[in-house]
């Protein structure tokens, strides 16, 4: 026998069903609300879609001594200064608990006489106390809620206290990102102002030439006209290696004349000196005669060693330094005059001219960083060695100081070689590194 279910018996099941599509709706409808407030929208005017009332308040409490309406169903704003809202602010804040759901009637929450049409009250917290806030909801109805319905609230309770949290969650990487950046900018703030008075030596950037460590200087050994220079500018020269030459013709001649006088004054010497034998008053001219041919002797000696200085060698190994070829050929020369210089390659120093401007005040010793241009990274270390006391003006019209540092470290650049010197002085804090210029442009400006 074949028994079949009633419709009496499917219909239960079926309503059964509907209610729960229509929970998991709300529910889902509640989830979709991001924001605070549109939380609070809902629950003051969709939560009669599962549950009967009348009237509907939203309460929030922030502080432990307060909590008051930030809600109502059907009404789009709170008047606060309501004779209502101003006793249920009294009563939430003062008798209403924050932990529990509770059922109240009228007559519980106004102790005076007012008129409200309803009769009863159902106290729900959405929050629990570990929340940034608590919200409660108090539904007003003419009935009482039955069990079921006061498990379905408790249910949706939970449902809004999840979405509650949800919202503040979404706002507080917002909070957390603020406080983090003032975090981030007091940490900065105080790292500024260490860094600014942390002590750096000070330092300026002047040009740079490398020369030479005590050069051999060429001068001119007489008076005359250099007739050709034999060896390039930069060249590497041995030892009586001939470096220039003079003009010659009137030492050459003048050599001649004397080689011949003195010759002369021989043949009369010899003369003389044959015929003191033999004529007694020939003896008186023997000592005129010896003192000629001494002293065309001389003359010939100087003429000859004048004309072997029309031959400038090297004094010894090293590298040729000039600066025009062209110019020194042909030129008059005084005696003295400074012609070229002869410099060891493997000793060297850096001739730094120090603007007046940017003069700083450095000791004997100060740490001197190079920057050639064609080593611009540096490697090449040095220590002053002296310093000018007078500036002196360079073609360009500045003024400059002469600085002479010896190297210390990294390879040996070629003599020549030009850049950039950085001249570290006394230490001073880095915010002097950035106002030491400005300020003195302005004392300056100011005369003072």
């Amino acid at each position: 026998m074949t028994v079949r279910a009633s419709r009496s018996t499917v219909q239960p099941k079926a309503d059964v069903s509907a209610s729960a599509l229509k929970l998991l709706q709300f529910e889902a409808d509640i989830r979709r609300c991001v924001k605070k407030e549109e939380l609070i929208f809902h629950l003051a005017n969709q939560l009669n879609r599962l549950i009967p009332y009348e009237q509907v308040f939203v309460f929030t409490k922030k502080t432990p001594q307060k909590c008051y309406v930030v809600a109502a169903s059907d009404l789009s704003q709170i008047e606060n200064s309501s004779p209502l809202i101003q006793l249920l602010n009294k009563w939430a804040s003062t008798t209403a608990p924050s932990d529990i759901s509770q059922t109240y009637r009228l007559d519980d929450i106004f102790r005076e006489s007012i008129d409200f049409p309803y009769n009863n009250a159902y106290w729900l917290p959405i929050q629990s106390e570990t929340a940034q806030a608590i919200n409660f909801l108090l539904l007003f109805s003419n009935k009482s809620y039955t069990e079921q319905q006061q498990a379905l609230l408790n249910r949706l309770s939970a449902t809004y206290e999840h979405a509650f949290r949800a919202a503040s969650a979404k706002k507080q990487p917002a909070s957390s990102r603020r406080s983090g950046f003032l975090l981030l900018k007091i940490v900065l703030l105080i790292t500024f102002f260490v860094v600014c008075a942390f002590p750096f030596p000070i330092s300026v950037m002047a040009p740079v030439e490398v020369t030479s460590k005590e050069p051999f200087i060429v001068t001119a050994p007489f008076s005359g006209v250099i007739k050709k220079i034999l060896i390039p500018p930069n060249t590497k020269v041995e030892q009586g290696q001939i470096l220039a030459t003079f003009e010659d013709i009137q030492l050459r001649n003048e050599y001649l004349i004397e080689q011949q006088r003195l010759a002369v004054a021989k043949a009369n010497f010899e003369k003389v000196q044959g015929a003191a034998f033999a004529n007694s008053e020939s003896a008186h001219e023997l000592g005129i005669a010896r003192a000629e041919f001494s002293l065309a002797l001389v003359e010939a000696r100087y003429t000859r060693e004048q004309l072997s200085r029309t031959k400038i060698r090297s004094p010894n190994a090293g590298l040729v330094i000039y600066n025009d070829k062209e110019g020194l050929e042909g030129k008059s020369v005084q005696v003295g005059e400074r012609i070229l210089q002869v410099a060891q390659v493997d000793k060297i120093s850096y001739r730094i001219d120090l603007p007046v401007g940017q003069a700083i005040a450095f000791k004997d010793g100060a740490r001197i960083t190079i920057y050639l241009d064609s080593a611009p990274l540096g490697g090449h270390q040095a220590k002053l060695n002296s310093a000018s006391y007078l500036p002196k003006v360079a073609a360009d019209g500045i003024a400059s100081y002469t600085l002479l540092a010896l190297p210390t470290e990294g390879s040996i650049p070629k003599i020549g070689a030009r850049g950039t010197a950085r001249v570290y002085g006394d230490n001073a804090p880095l915010i002097w590194h950035f106002l030491r210029r400005p300020v003195n442009a302005v004392r300056q400006w100011l005369g003072v």
